[in-house]
């Protein structure tokens, strides 16, 4: 899951240096070469998909098939990590014969729930587009969004039900079944979490993937914090740099 990660990140950078204009500047973000049938959202490049930005005041369009490539591309770069508990679940609970396609199963229903969970942010970015006068303002109402969020008791609700583990069984198609309903919810509950900095990055009006960057490193430290309370705060993901002193200090006592 790593290796598919880094070659998802690979892709996006690479998408991005092609996509840059004169002088190094990028256009709007990419998530296909073709230009029909979603009004307000732009591209640039050619058969490029490493990102998607929504601006109300452009009239180039991506065709659907192209958005989905993009978002599907964007989703394993940043998600994929996040998948790893749920995957070791799977493979733990699964008799050997079965893992392979249980963890198959799984990681389908995660990316399904994921590009419906894209249509609807997609709705939802080109409407705030469209409500505001410029590409600035869209930006600070996905920035207002995302922290508002962010802070949000309910986002920890949901935060808390995406890391549960529940039982699966080993035998016929139930096997299989438990392994498809576990990637969905799994996925819901992380589309629950993620939804709002999603969004922001569909509306930031340039280049985007030093952004994606920040999140995606937000987001994979927060599955190394322990839950939080159920009120409103802030919490800036530090557990990595916590594991990485007592590791630190563990290895001075030695």
């Amino acid at each position: 899951m790593l290796a598919v990660t880094c070659a998802a990140w690979l892709a996006l950078l690479l998408g991005d240096a092609m996509t840059r204009g004169p002088g190094g500047h990028a256009g709007g973000g990419v998530a296909g070469s073709a230009r029909a049938t979603a009004p307000g959202v732009t591209t640039a490049g050619h058969g490029s998909m490493h990102a998607v930005t929504v601006h109300a005041s452009d009239t180039s369009t991506i065709t659907l098939t192209g958005f989905l490539s993009g978002w599907v591309l964007m989703v394993v770069a940043m998600m994929a990590p996040l998948l790893i508990p749920a995957l070791r679940h799977v493979h733990a609970r699964s008799l050997p014969r079965r893992r392979s396609w249980a963890m198959g199963v799984l990681t389908l229903g995660y990316v399904g729930t994921w590009v419906a969970a894209g249509l609807v942010l997609l709705m939802l970015a080109v409407g705030v587009s469209a409500m505001a006068d410029r590409a600035g303002g869209a930006l600070l109402v996905g920035v207002v969004v995302a922290v508002s969020w962010q802070a949000s008791p309910l986002r920890q609700r949901f935060l808390t039900r995406r890391r549960a583990l529940p039982p699966l069984a080993a035998f016929g198609r139930r096997a299989y079944l438990g392994a498809l309903r576990f990637g969905l919810t799994h996925g819901a509950w992380c589309v629950g979490s993620c939804w709002a900095v999603m969004l922001l990055l569909l509306v930031v009006p340039a280049r985007h993937v030093p952004l994606m960057v920040i999140v995606s490193l937000w987001l994979w430290g927060e599955e190394l914090e322990r839950p939080a309370g159920s009120g409103w705060g802030l919490r800036v993901p530090v557990g990595p740099l916590r594991i990485a002193g007592e590791r630190a200090l563990t290895g001075r006592g030695r």
